[in-house]
């Protein structure tokens, strides 16, 4: 008797409370449907973050789908940093304060400016 999964990927919406969470399905035989699933061990071991907006892989079983089991967060798709040849110089780097010489005694030399 093998286990029979129905994997397929959706959008989470709404974080639940013990690590449930409202997941909106956006594979397409099931698009549309919003069912609830817990992280699976694995994920929770290695202690992966999920929040709103993640996009996820779940384990359906075919006798009750309104519940699941997220196995997979996917990586996000967020924007590359612009590089320092973007940024112009001025921005680019932070100067510090100047500090006049004078003022760079130790306090046992006498100041011997001719004045």
């Amino acid at each position: 008797m093998a286990k029979e999964v129905i994997e397929v990927e959706g959008k989470v919406v709404e974080s639940l409370s013990n690590a449930t969470f409202r997941v909106e399905l956006t594979d397409e035989a099931y698009k549309g449907h919003t069912i609830i699933a817990h992280v699976s061990g694995k994920v929770r071991m290695n202690y992966i973050r999920i929040l709103p907006g993640d996009h996820v892989t779940i384990e359906m079983t075919p006798y009750d789908l309104t519940k699941g089991r997220i196995t997979y967060r996917h990586k996000a798709q967020r924007p590359k940093p612009q590089e320092a040849q973007d940024v112009p110089e001025a921005e680019a780097s932070v100067a510090a304060p100047e500090v006049a010489e004078d003022s760079m005694t130790d306090g046992n030399e006498e100041n011997t400016s001719i004045e």
